[in-house]
């Protein structure tokens, strides 16, 4: 059935009420004829400062789809409108005539999109700083690790220290006894010889004097020594904890690091849908 090109136009405008509803998304919806806007619907969250009987753009999207006869879009940045939008035209070609009467327009505001763009980009910057601070951390948790084990290594070689100056103490300790007990013999020949004996006698008990004075020394010096070992015990406790609490933030900071660097994944996913959408 042929039928003219205005007759063909007129069926067209009387199912222009129910064009909106073949969107996905809120759009402002129009129908031109080669030189105007002949119906504007506009969108139910946002208005372009575009009504009826207005001239269609010049350049603008309509009228490439008239010279073109086919359909066309273009970004319009928020100068032309006051807010971004990106708006498409399909010529309306009558199949009996082949003469292009006009065209459907519709235009989508990229007010979200852009949104949406922003919160990639801030995600994507987030994210990378997050895997250089974790990076970072974790660097430096593992030189503290590290300064942990030498502290540790030093420790123990000053218990081994301790441990042979006992022997040590055990040593000069018999070696007082031992001298306590020849000046003790001294004293007692000393004794024996008389008159003759009384200057062996002094010297004997200088010696007992000294090994005395050398096994009260050897004493408090075991004392001290004790009260070292005691100390010592405790930083080796504390750094054994410390050690594994520093191992437990490394591996937890590693996997944060992990965690930022999936994050920037999928941040870069986010940000590459978010173009596409524009």
């Amino acid at each position: 059935m042929n039928i003219s090109d205005e007759e063909f136009f007129s069926s067209i405008k009387v199912a222009f009420d129910v064009l909106p509803a073949l969107f996905t998304t809120d759009v402002t919806l129009t129908i031109t004829n080669k030189e105007k806007f002949l119906l504007v619907k506009q969108a139910k969250t946002f208005n372009l400062s575009i009504q009826e009987e207005l001239p269609i753009i010049e350049g603008g999207v309509s009228e490439q789809a008239i010279k073109t006869r086919e359909k066309h879009s273009k970004r319009y940045e928020k100068e032309t409108f006051g807010f971004p939008i990106i708006a498409c035209a399909v010529p309306l070609i009558n199949p009996s005539t082949n003469n292009v009467v006009g065209t459907i327009t519709y235009g989508v505001s990229l007010e979200k999109e852009n949104s949406i763009l922003e919160m990639a980009n801030n995600l994507q910057e987030f994210s990378e700083t997050l895997v250089d601070s974790s990076k970072s951390l974790a660097g430096s948790t593992e030189k503290l690790s590290s300064n942990t084990e030498n502290v540790n290594n030093m420790v123990n070689e000053t218990k081994i220290g301790i441990v042979n100056m006992d022997e040590i103490i055990g040593y000069i300790n018999s070696v007082a006894n031992t001298t306590n007990m020849l000046g003790l013999n001294a004293s007692i020949e000393a004794a024996r010889a008389g008159e003759h004996g009384r200057g062996f006698s002094v010297v004997a008990e200088e010696i007992r004097k000294l090994a005395t004075s050398s096994k009260e020394s050897t004493i408090k010096i075991n004392e001290t020594l004790g009260k070292i070992k005691e100390n010592i015990n405790g930083i080796v406790e504390s750094l054994n904890e410390f050690s594994t609490t520093s191992d437990e933030q490394l591996m937890q900071v590693k996997n944060i690091s992990e965690k930022s660097s999936k994050l920037g994944a999928l941040s870069t996913e986010l940000l590459k849908l978010a173009d596409m959408e524009n």
